[in-house]
């Protein structure tokens, strides 16, 4: 069963003022004396959540006290005191858990009621006016093969091919490419290599856990950068201790400093969750702290794919409603145009003997497999279920699959999409990218 994430807003006077009315009450002990109660005037305001909190909240309800509940553009009333300030204290709430993020608001009352309060968190902003990002990433080859990958993705704006990693010391390793640097600016194309931590926890705290090391780790991997003639860098950090939360915040700041330092941007890859992905009062036990991170960078990369995988077998690998759910709970801690949309363009083939291995599956395969297989519509996750003749499946995660996504996408108002990877796609992909772009 879905849980809903709600938004509870708490009143707290800001100011010790006395209301003007008071009103007469008999006490009953002794008979002949009188109580005099202060009643302070009251004043209606209209509440409504603002378009980035509204996205946020999509599927889940807003409390204001105990009386006013906002669903999506919804507005209601409550009752506030219209001779003083009151601050309002704002956090998500989940299954009766605070998840994050909190902020405070203040709004004083008009005495004729037609005071407004827009719900938004303060540090929300206008998206800058800018074409939209076409990233992708590049792994698994050399120089020239990425070269001869980028000339056939027309649409593409951003490339992040894997440069550099940690060694088991957590020091950085990794060769820079200048010649491939200027060959995708001939291109026109923006290069923002990426570091990975190999999934490694331990080198990821030998790097990280000591300032030091810490430090002459962003301030490497921004030099090797520089010379290189890029763009930007990508950080990938996965699967380390929720220990080193802090520390990797700390060496993201760190490196934006440097990077900025050169007009250069950061991105971070972060991995998608919705409100059922672990029990809200483990939020703070995530190892990334979404709103650090996000003010610490430039653009937040959301892995929306992998929904399924050998860890959690089987289904597909990014259903649109997971999509939307993981969006929009990272629109809690960003706003929209600062978050780059993962797009898988793979899917996975299950076998029933054996699910903890599937096998992963170029976009061009799965349309061929659900084009020569029976289709099934599967109402679990709205997309079609593709059955083999050898007992194995999939879900026709194909083309209409594929821009249904991006139009999402531009849609929600992101800065763009970030796909993994080049070398899954074919032409048809890069048709579909051409298509959407305004």
């Amino acid at each position: 069963m879905r849980r809903l994430a709600i938004l509870v807003l708490v009143v707290a006077a800001c100011s010790n003022g006395s209301g003007d009315g008071t009103t007469s009450v008999a006490a009953t002990d002794p008979p002949s004396s009188t109580t005099t109660v202060t009643v302070p005037p009251v004043a209606t305001v209209t509440v409504r959540l603002g378009d980035a909190e509204a996205r946020a909240a999509a599927g889940a309800a807003v409390r204001v006290g105990q009386t006013v509940y906002l669903r999506g553009t919804n507005r209601d009333i409550m009752l506030l005191p219209f001779d003083r300030p009151v601050t309002l204290a704002i956090t998500y709430v989940v299954d009766g858990a605070e998840t994050g993020p909190s902020w405070t608001q203040t709004v004083e009352a008009s005495e004729d009621g037609s005071t407004e309060l827009i719900v938004e968190q303060p540090w929300r902003s206008e998206p800058p006016a800018a074409e939209p990002i076409v990233l992708a990433w590049q792994a698994g080859g050399d120089s020239e093969q990425y070269l001869d990958q980028l000339a056939r993705a027309p649409g593409l704006t951003v490339t992040s091919p894997q440069w550099w990693t940690l060694d088991s010391d957590g020091h950085l390793v990794g060769e820079t490419d200048p010649d491939f640097v200027a060959r995708a600016h001939e291109l026109d194309l923006e290069v923002w290599p990426y570091i990975t931590n190999g999934f490694e926890p331990a080198r990821t705290r030998r790097a990280l856990a000591d300032d030091r090391q810490r430090s002459l780790l962003a301030a490497q991997l921004s030099g090797h950068a520089q010379l290189a003639g890029v763009d930007g860098v990508n950080v990938d950090f996965e699967a380390f201790s929720w220990v080193d939360r802090n520390h990797f915040t700390a060496f993201v700041a760190e490196l934006t400093e440097f990077v900025h330092a050169w007009d250069g941007v950061v991105s971070v890859d972060v991995p998608a969750r919705t409100d059922d992905t672990f029990p809200a009062s483990l939020i703070n036990t995530s190892r990334y702290d979404l709103r650090a991170l996000a003010e610490a960078s430039d653009y937040l990369a959301l892995m929306a794919y992998d929904e399924y995988n050998r860890y959690r077998p089987s289904g597909p690998t990014a259903s649109q409603q997971w999509t939307e759910d993981s969006l929009h709970w990272l629109m809690r801690y960003t706003d929209p145009h600062q978050v780059l949309l993962g797009v898988p363009y793979y899917s996975r083939i299950w076998d029933p003997e054996d699910l903890g291995r599937p096998m992963t599956a170029r976009i061009g395969t799965v349309v061929d497999l659900a084009e020569s297989n029976p289709r099934t519509f599967d109402p679990a996750f709205g997309i079609d279920r593709v059955d083999l003749e050898d007992g194995r499946y999939l879900w026709a995660e194909d083309y209409e699959n594929l821009a249904t996504r991006i139009e999402f996408a531009r849609r929600s108002g992101v800065a763009g999409t970030a796909a993994w990877r080049l070398g899954f796609d074919t032409p048809e992909v890069w048709e579909i990218v051409e298509a959407s772009l305004p």
